[in-house]
């Protein structure tokens, strides 16, 4: 086992060494290893995971990285990749599986319309600061639908930043942000039954027919799925008793 322990003393190094060089604060391993720490669990069998472990003892490792992390320099974070917003995006959107049952990535992007073809190479890189939006608007809690003002060509590449807070429940001032509060119940006016409460939404009106809606969150970049006039809205089965509002900027090349 003693070899066992030096390889993880290594890899907590190693750890330590590729946070800070990503620009993550390598002292938060300690938070992290002080929440597993079998040594915790109450009574006899906590003893017993020590015993047996085939790591190092946690308060070992804590040591370790206490007496290591503050020799690395940690580096300033880059802008997030494309690929990690688009990720954000997608997690934020997700549904929670039905009860007792299992659903795979894939299902539960389709469940929410945005499948692999919103994730693809062809999707946009974002379009540049949103101080450079060509509109900025309030979506007030109690909105449905409300235009944004903006007609968009087909595939055409849209940046969506949205802040702010919304008071879901009348008896409530717990505040809610464009990624919604997490609720997949199946209301038939919600415009996405399995998306966040309250979520930020798009969609395109197309003359006068009106496209799937499609989740934006806090943050999206996509290429519009049709012609038309951008509209947003939030999704929930009854808008009207919301208080609070969002803040959108729509930045489009």
């Amino acid at each position: 086992m003693k070899y066992s322990r030096d390889d993880e003393h290594q890899a907590d190094a190693l750890a330590a060494k590729w946070m800070a060089a990503a620009g993550y604060d390598p002292n938060a391993l300690v938070a992290f290893f002080r929440k597993m720490d079998p040594s915790k669990a109450p009574g006899r069998a906590g003893r017993l995971m020590v015993l047996a472990a085939t790591h190092p003892p946690t308060a070992d490792r804590i040591r370790h990285i206490l007496a290591y992390a503050p020799g690395l320099t940690v580096a300033e974070r880059p802008a997030a990749a494309r690929e990690f917003q688009l990720c954000k995006t997608s997690l934020a959107a997700l549904p929670a599986p039905p009860p007792g049952k299992d659903v795979t990535l894939g299902a539960a992007l389709a469940a929410v319309s945005i499948g692999q073809a919103s994730l693809d190479a062809n999707a946009p890189a974002p379009l540049g600061p949103r101080e450079k939006a060509q509109v900025v608007m309030e979506l007030a809690g109690n909105t449905v639908w409300q235009a944004a003002r903006l007609s968009l060509a087909a595939g055409q590449a849209v940046e969506i930043w949205a802040e702010g807070e919304i008071f879901l429940r009348k008896d409530s001032d717990a505040p809610v942000d464009p990624s919604g509060m997490y609720a997949s119940g199946r209301g038939f006016f919600k415009p996405i039954p399995s998306l966040n409460t309250v979520a930020l939404l798009g969609r395109i009106v197309t003359d006068g027919v009106s496209g799937a809606a499609f989740p934006i969150g806090t943050h999206r970049v996509f290429r519009a799925p049709a012609s038309g006039r951008l509209e947003l809205g939030i999704n929930d089965d009854n808008n009207f008793d919301n208080r609070g509002a969002f803040r959108v900027w729509v930045l489009t090349r």
